[in-house]
């Protein structure tokens, strides 16, 4: 079964409360997914590869908000994700 990279990752449950949700969860594990793929190394460098590659992102995803400004949104989020949650998407 194929399903796309949003539909894959939907089930994984985001550690933000509400109100503290200026991107989506998928808004932010696209740049850094890409950027990983490209080695990159490092929250700084992670933001810098998505803000570079911005046109080429939004072609695939809407990144509504475009990719996080700060990379502490980026660190705070991926360092809060449950280990056991990206093996029950896999």
């Amino acid at each position: 079964m194929s399903c796309s990279f949003i539909e894959h990752f939907l089930p994984l449950k985001d550690p933000r409360i509400e109100r503290k949700k200026p991107h989506i969860l998928i808004d932010i594990l696209v740049p850094t997914v890409c950027a990983i793929i490209r080695s990159v190394m490092g929250w700084e460098e992670i933001v810098e590869f998505g803000r570079s590659k911005l046109d080429w992102l939004v072609r695939f995803f809407p990144l509504k908000n475009r990719v996080p400004s700060h990379d502490d949104c980026i660190a705070y989020v991926i360092s809060r994700l449950s280990p056991e949650g990206f093996w029950l998407v896999l």
